[in-house]
């Protein structure tokens, strides 16, 4: 069983398996989103209406993600933002870059199951 978070990452890109994101393309998905970052364009996550939106229904489930990486790294959440190798320049690019975020760590999540699961 997966974080909240990242089953509404799973939820996002639409991938069916919703518990065990099993099957060669969810989990090759999975893979290209843990390889290749977010900026690979991902669907639920290129555009900014669809990042937002994200970004505003999982604001809460981000925010604790981005706590616990920071508590776990001995840094401040704004030092764990302020690593993110994307320009921030206003509140839409802002909640991109934390919806990005989520879906870097959710793929990163999944992948790690997956590992332990062989």
């Amino acid at each position: 069983m997966y974080t909240d978070l990242t089953d509404a990452v799973i939820a996002q890109l639409e991938l069916k398996d919703r518990w065990g994101v099993t099957g060669d393309a969810n989990e090759s998905t999975m893979r290209d989103i843990a390889n290749h970052g977010a900026v690979a364009g991902f669907h639920g996550f290129i555009y900014y209406h669809e990042t937002c939106a994200f970004y505003d229904a999982n604001a809460g489930l981000i925010w604790d993600a981005i706590q616990d990486d920071a508590e776990a790294f001995g840094q401040t959440p704004m030092q764990i933002i302020a690593g993110f190798k994307s320009s921030i320049y206003d509140n839409a690019s802002f909640k991109n870059v934390l919806a990005w975020y989520a879906l870097e760590r959710a793929a990163n999540e999944v992948i790690d199951a997956l590992e332990v699961a062989k």
